[in-house]
């Protein structure tokens, strides 16, 4: 079963489709990593901003220094916090215990999440863990007070929020990539459109088997044939022409050389240049005459090239001698045909008036004297063309001389006999 194959344009539309669509996976990819690192690196820098705002507060620096009442950090988180939009503000002392949280039953109880322990020996850093409100991004600042550490400040977001924001930027990624995709659908389908113009309405697989065919056609041609670009550079010789230019002693692939390098009697070049055919011209090459037809290639009134078609005088030759004698076949068999119709006209005058003694004379002499002339031509002439020749000539003599013989001939009534006069 033959194997179907597809359209080139369903082909043009796959093809440019997947590798729009793999592109933009990869953008998207890329893309989507970038905003994953903005937004993280955005909440990060928030949050330690927010720390180190609250790190330098004197009320802060105060209260965990004095170690006096919680509520006026507790006030000030809070505000700060509903200002900034941020999951919690926990101030610690350096024990660890909270002094200020979202949740007021949780102040005085111990932190949790377990990554306290360096920003309580004077390290800052980020960290994203597990709390009381869930998993958040954690920025951690140590507070001092008069050159000593007196707590630290740790300011979450919440994830889910950076989740959120990241969804957000993919789903404007996947619109974008969608959008894209239709996009290069539409113009992969304009362009097959131009493509099959430019191909005048063809399929690959038939503009393939056109020129296999073509190919097959030019090879099997007897003549040979020879075509030039613009530029006299040959870019077709087929099997006829390259056995002529071999037996003139050229050798080598001409395909690709200049005409003129390769053969420097071709006027080919000139063909192109003025565009006039020439028509069963002779030309040598190498000594082998051949008779050559040259022909401009033109394209929408343009000069593109030039064809030329010829063949080996010597066959010509061959071919013309052939003909002649071929027609001199012919002329003998007319001839032929007009005698033998005389004599068949002499035949039935005898029967109908019952001579039948001057008939088997008249029919012996016709055997004898055909079977002689023709047996003395075609045993001492070996030239089948020449005894052709020379029995159609004797032929047409004798028709004419039986013509005139034959007019001139009466019925003898006392000899009761034929009587015939040249």
């Amino acid at each position: 079963m033959k194997k179907q194959r597809l359209k080139l344009s369903t082909l043009v539309i796959i093809v440019v489709c997947i590798v729009v669509l793999f592109s933009l996976l990869i953008t998207c990819l890329l893309i989507s990593n970038t905003i994953k690192d903005t937004i993280h690196r955005t909440t990060k820098e928030k949050a330690e901003v927010i720390g180190k705002t609250i790190a330098g507060s004197e009320v802060v620096q105060k209260s965990l220094a004095e170690d006096s009442d919680d509520r006026k950090i507790q006030e000030y988180t809070s505000k700060i916090q509903k200002t900034t939009d941020v999951s919690f503000i926990v101030v610690m002392d350096m024990n660890g215990i909270r002094k200020s949280h979202p949740n007021e039953k949780l102040i005085g109880k111990h932190f949790k999440g377990g990554d306290e322990g360096d920003v309580l020996h004077g390290k800052p850093g980020t960290s994203i863990a597990r709390g009381t409100l869930g998993l958040t991004m954690r920025a951690f600042t140590p507070i001092y007070a008069d050159g000593k550490q007196v707590g630290a400040v740790s300011v979450g977001v919440p994830m889910q929020t950076v989740y959120e924001a990241l969804a957000d930027g993919n789903k404007k990624i996947i619109i974008g990539s969608v959008i894209g995709l239709i996009v290069g659908a539409i113009g992969a389908y304009l362009l097959s459109i131009y493509i099959k113009r430019i191909l005048l309405g063809l399929e690959p697989s038939h503009i393939a088997k056109i020129l296999g065919e073509r190919n097959t056609m030019l090879q099997s041609v007897h003549e040979g044939i020879v075509a030039v670009d613009k530029e006299g550079k040959i870019n077709l010789v087929n099997k006829s022409a390259m056995d002529i230019f071999k037996k003139a002693g050229l050798k080598g692939d001409p395909i690709g050389m200049q005409i003129n390098d390769y053969m420097a009697s071709t006027q080919l070049p000139k063909i192109v240049e003025l565009g006039k055919p020439e028509l069963d011209k002779e030309q040598d090459i190498n000594g082998v005459k051949i008779l050559v037809n040259r022909v401009p290639l033109i394209v929408n009134n343009d000069i593109v090239g030039a064809i030329s078609t010829f063949r080996d005088k010597t066959e010509v030759h061959k071919l013309s001698e052939q003909l002649v004698g071929v027609r001199t076949y012919a002329d003998t068999l007319r001839a032929q045909s007009h005698e033998f119709s005389n004599r068949l006209h002499v035949i039935s005058g005898m029967l109908q008036m019952e001579h039948y003694d001057d008939l088997k004379q008249y029919i012996r002499e016709i055997v004898e004297l055909g079977s002689q002339e023709s047996g003395n031509i075609t045993s001492k002439v070996k030239d089948a063309a020449l005894a052709g020749f020379l029995i159609g000539k004797l032929s047409l003599a004798c028709d004419t001389t039986n013509q005139a013989f034959y007019r001139e001939s009466y019925y003898d009534t006392r000899t009761e006999r034929f009587i015939y006069y040249a």
